[in-house]
């Protein structure tokens, strides 16, 4: 079952922009199986798949911006469409760092993204941007160009409503690189305690060690003093024994020597 479909309406005319729009668009689909799973995505997996995204969305982008420079749309669109790029790289930038911090991505949170961000792109962003083209290849300039396409828009409900949901989907997009800013610091700072405690542990089981190779050494040294005192107060014995035995015998001969 395809995830994502494409439209005519993504169309932008421009044929490398629509080429690459395909591929990112069968890129989705075709990663979409594994970012549907309940279960994150383990790290190296979502690190295969961010180099991927990464590397497509650059190539892309590159493309993009080397027609509004080559065309010399109006510096203010282009500003636009490049901080819509680099929206997307940051995103997927922060992502990684969650990979990296946790070792896994939520995959259905990506999917949602990156259908979410390429929809709006191709169907806004994108739309102008092969509009100003368009003229300026007419022969209109840059600014003439940048106005009657924001006159155009200005008279098009469709175009009011779509830049309002534009600017809701970028607040939400801001609050949830910032919750995921939080989470990724939060598992970042789980994982450093995590080893700290590990640590600790290893300190402690060390210094158990330690000390009970000690104690068993004092035990034993201990239990050798016991045996020389033992052996000292045999020795003493025998010799008390051996000077009253010399004793008995001197006092044997004097009364021996007394009756001769």
């Amino acid at each position: 079952m395809t995830f994502m479909n494409w439209s005519r309406h993504f169309v932008t005319g421009i044929d490398v922009v629509d080429r690459e729009h395909q591929g990112l668009v069968e890129l989705i689909n075709e990663v979409a199986p594994l970012l549907s799973r309940s279960e994150p995505v383990p790290g190296a997996e979502a690190d295969a798949l961010l180099d991927r995204l990464s590397e497509y969305a650059q190539t892309h982008f590159r493309d993009e911006e080397r027609l509004m420079g080559e065309a010399g749309m109006a510096a203010a669109c282009v500003g636009r469409q490049v901080g819509a790029h680099r929206a997307y790289v940051e995103e997927l930038a922060l992502m990684r760092r969650e990979v990296d911090a946790g070792g896994q991505i939520d995959g259905r949170l990506l999917l949602r993204f990156l259908a979410n961000w390429l929809s709006f792109h191709m169907l806004v962003d994108d739309q102008v941007m092969a509009r100003q083209l368009a003229l300026i290849g007419d022969g209109h300039s840059a600014a003439e160009a940048a106005a009657r396409v924001r006159e155009a828009k200005e008279d098009s409900a469709q175009a009011v409503l779509t830049e309002a949901l534009i600017d809701l989907y970028g607040v939400v997009s801001v609050r949830n690189r910032t919750l995921q800013t939080s989470n990724a610091q939060l598992q970042a700072a789980r994982s450093e305690l995590a080893k700290l405690n590990a640590g600790l542990e290893t300190q402690i089981e060390a210094r158990t060690r330690e000390l009970t190779k000690t104690n068993h050494e004092l035990l034993r040294e201990q239990a050798e003093l016991q045996q020389a005192m033992e052996a000292i107060e045999r020795t003493q014995s025998q010799l008390l024994q051996s000077e009253k035995m010399a004793a008995v015998g001197q006092l044997a001969a004097g009364v021996a020597h007394e009756i001769n």
